[in-house]
């Protein structure tokens, strides 16, 4: 018994000595004692640890929407979010609404509304950018001026490189080459898309158009998924089509106030037939207003919604 009795005595030194070595150890290095329970000693490390509160991020973007909206000519309508695209320059920002330059109110808030200069021909149509633009390139008197980034207009941006993208309308599917120019100050490249053309998309707006109003006039997804079979690009997910009717919702929303205000001083006893939805009664109103002025017979509604009086573009990131 005596000799039991001993090398429990002497483990139990050996457990202290060890205890005494981890605890200088975690001093040393600035950490609690290390106590025999390790559940509370773990409760009294994360009690005792400083909580490090990273500083916000400082964004560019906010700098650059400044400098963009005081080079802005005043009473000019553009897009709070996304990419906000005029007829010489651009900017990414975050996404949001569509703002006025002037009150900085949201477009539902502004009562602003005024005329803009319209785009090249080769800007709404697909054949006229493969028989003018992918051929010999953007014509001189319609590239950018200034560069999106810094600016500056002293010098325009050069001719910098090109890719392909697929474009798929309602009759046919065609490869165009899209340009790319870089600024000789800083450096900055940026793409220059044509107004049928969303950035980073494939569906031209002719297309997307006719899916969303096949939408309202009261076809399922997958109805408009199978009749999407018979198009000269195949079949288009359902999912993809979910989100390009939800989105143009989404925008038709944000832009109905703006929209219904720019119609009304163009034609201030405008008379509209009853429609079941917004976008029948905005649709039927483009369509008047297009009888009415020759410059925008050839815009359909979602060029009108999208490109011409809300984001003028002919620039955006690449």
């Amino acid at each position: 018994m005596n000799g039991g009795y001993s090398r429990r005595l002497y483990r139990h030194s050996l457990s202290k000595e060890r205890r005494k070595r981890k605890n200088k150890k975690g001093r040393r290095y600035g950490l609690p004692p290390r106590l025999p329970f390790p559940k509370l000693s773990l409760k009294l490390s994360l009690m005792k640890r400083k909580r490090i509160v990273k500083p916000l991020p400082v964004l560019e973007e906010a700098v650059e929407v400044e400098r963009f909206y005081a080079s802005l000519e005043k009473g000019r309508l553009q897009r709070h979010g996304g990419l906000i695209r005029l007829q010489d320059m651009t900017i990414r920002v975050r996404k949001g609404g569509y703002r006025c330059p002037c009150c900085r109110d949201v477009v539902s808030a502004c009562t602003s509304a005024s005329g803009q200069p319209s785009l090249p021909s080769w800007h709404h149509d697909l054949t006229l950018y493969l028989a003018l633009v992918s051929t010999h390139g953007i014509p001189e008197e319609d590239r950018p001026r200034q560069c999106p980034k810094c600016c500056q207009s002293k010098r325009k941006p050069h001719r910098h490189s090109h890719y392909e993208r697929l474009v798929m309308t309602v009759t046919c599917s065609e490869k165009i080459c899209i340009f790319r120019f870089r600024c000789p100050d800083c450096g900055y490249v940026h793409s220059v898309i044509p107004a049928f053309l969303e950035p980073y998309m494939q569906m031209a707006l002719d297309l997307q158009e006719a899916l969303v109003e096949t939408a309202h006039q009261g076809a399922t997804v997958e109805q408009i998924a199978e009749r999407t079979q018979a198009l000269p690009c195949g079949s288009i997910d359902e999912r993809t089509l979910a989100s390009l009717i939800r989105g143009w919702n989404q925008r038709l929303a944000q832009l109905e106030f703006g929209l219904w205000a720019w119609m009304l001083t163009r034609i201030p006893h405008l008379a509209l037939p009853r429609s079941s939805s917004r976008w029948g009664a905005l649709s039927t109103a483009w369509t008047m207003i297009r009888e009415r002025f020759p410059e925008l017979r050839n815009i359909r509604f979602l060029h009108g919604l999208n490109g011409l009086h809300f984001s003028m573009t002919v620039a955006s990131h690449g």
